[in-house]
């Protein structure tokens, strides 16, 4: 499955929202469904993702377990912060 910018423009106006889709989200990968997922809203996708990507202009440029991030990782201020 692929879904892309799933709550673009509710993450401020919108946090049930925004907390039903990542329980959705999370409920289909427990029930085994692959999912790529193109999202803005960093924490979220953070919370039901295994493996993160960070493309800039087309270009990965950088990739790590989602497991390994965090909010005092380097990789994670320098791209996601």
């Amino acid at each position: 499955m692929f879904i892309t910018e799933g709550i673009c423009g509710l993450h401020g106006m919108a946090p049930l929202i925004v907390a039903e889709v990542g329980r959705t989200i999370a409920r289909l990968k427990a029930a085994g469904q692959s999912i790529v997922l193109v999202e803005q809203n960093v924490r979220m996708a953070l919370q039901v993702a295994d493996h993160v990507y960070i493309i800039r202009s087309g270009v990965i440029v950088q990739e790590a377990d989602a497991r390994t991030l965090s909010d005092g990782d380097e990789m994670f201020r320098a791209y996601l912060g």
